[in-house]
């Protein structure tokens, strides 16, 4: 009975999903993240499989090719498009986020007042 019930709520969602316009999936999880007080972190994938995830080294000519090679003498990686698309993607929401957290830190520190003098 409880595999039925998550199956259903899977096609639920999964129907919501499908019948949003276009542009709405991100306003809606930016609403959700609102209410719930988390975080939605945008990130543009467009390029995302043409750059190295270990050296940074941009290789705009990969055709069809579903294996990224990079480039770099020194790096030499060989990595599937899509999970080194995936991995660029998390390291850039990993930048941001940890971009979000020192701005945060610095706004903090600088709104402090200094201690009153005893």
């Amino acid at each position: 009975m409880q595999i039925y019930s998550v199956f259903f709520k899977v096609l639920q969602l999964n129907r919501g999903v499908r019948e949003l316009e276009f542009g709405q999936l991100g306003k809606q999880l930016n609403h959700d993240c609102c209410y719930s007080g988390a975080t939605l972190v945008l990130v543009r994938e467009d390029q995302s499989s043409s750059w190295c995830v270990e050296c940074g080294r941009y290789n705009g000519n990969l055709g069809r090719r579903r294996i990224f090679k990079c480039g770099n003498a020194e790096c030499l990686l060989h990595v599937g498009r899509d999970a080194g698309a995936a991995l660029m993607i998390y390291k850039l929401w990993c930048v941001n986020t940890a971009r979000r957290k020192v701005q945060r830190a610095l706004s903090l520190l600088q709104s402090e007042q200094p201690l009153a003098k005893r």
